[in-house]
């Protein structure tokens, strides 16, 4: 049975010097070597999280697994 993973990305500023792109794009990579599935990709920026603390990509995540 093959190993299922999700990708949880996240910046702390929204600006040019960061984004989750890198991040995602590393992690699949990851996950491909390591015969790994990727069932869902969540990003955010820290930014973002803290305006709306109660509906976070981070949150939502626990609430498929």
């Amino acid at each position: 049975m093959r190993t299922k993973a999700v990708i949880y990305a996240r910046v702390s500023s929204v600006n040019d010097r960061q984004d989750t792109t890198r991040q995602i794009e590393d992690l699949k990579k990851y996950a491909i070597s390591q015969d790994i599935e990727i069932v869902n990709i969540f990003q955010e920026t820290y930014f973002r999280c803290k305006e709306n603390r109660g509906k976070t990509d981070f949150r939502r995540m626990f609430e498929i697994l």
